[in-house]
């Protein structure tokens, strides 16, 4: 399968991917589940959200999806320090520093402010325009705006595209 510019794909990653031809794709940016079992208890109230689905375990097809990215290309992929993330592949970690922490355990652990982003590049990949740090700071979306728990802000999204696809996209 030919992907095409804005084409979205809804459906099953482990039954698409195979059906994408391989080396089509500039930029994957995927956040998996972590692995986590994470569900907020620390609404005002009931927590509007349901449990995530498959996040009892850190499972997504990496070996896929790196078949599918460019020679020019390079893969974004979310996860906790929970749950690192071993793979050769990854040349840096991108750290997205969040506007507040979390709830979690108020007496035996610290609140945590940042989630991890792997950076891995193919090896013809060269940054687009504005070479950033690896520390990025981008305010997370207010809980009363999520339309899902760990929803990933507009701003944090677009520096990934930015720096990673050419404008107007259709090539490396």
């Amino acid at each position: 399968m030919t992907v095409q510019v804005d084409q979205l794909i809804h459906g099953d990653a482990f039954e698409i991917l195979p059906q994408i031809d391989s080396e089509s794709v500039d930029c994957i940016c995927i956040d998996p589940p972590y692995g986590i079992n994470y569900f907020s208890g620390y609404y005002k109230g009931k927590n509007p959200h349901k449990k995530i689905i498959g996040d009892a375990n850190l499972h997504f097809p990496l070996d896929e999806l790196w078949r599918i990215l460019k020679s020019t290309g390079a893969m974004f992929v979310f996860y906790s320090q929970k749950q690192p993330i071993s793979d050769s592949r990854i040349k840096n970690t991108i750290v997205w520093v969040k506007d507040n922490w979390t709830a979690g355990d108020l007496e035996g652990d610290f609140g945590k402010q940042y989630e991890l982003i792997a950076f891995m590049p193919k090896e013809k990949f060269k940054i687009k325009g504005k070479r950033f740090s690896n520390v990025w700071e981008c305010p997370r979306i207010p809980f009363d705006k999520l339309q899902h728990p760990t929803q990933k802000p507009v701003d944090l999204i677009s520096k990934i595209i930015l720096c990673a696809t050419k404008q107007g996209g259709g090539g490396a």
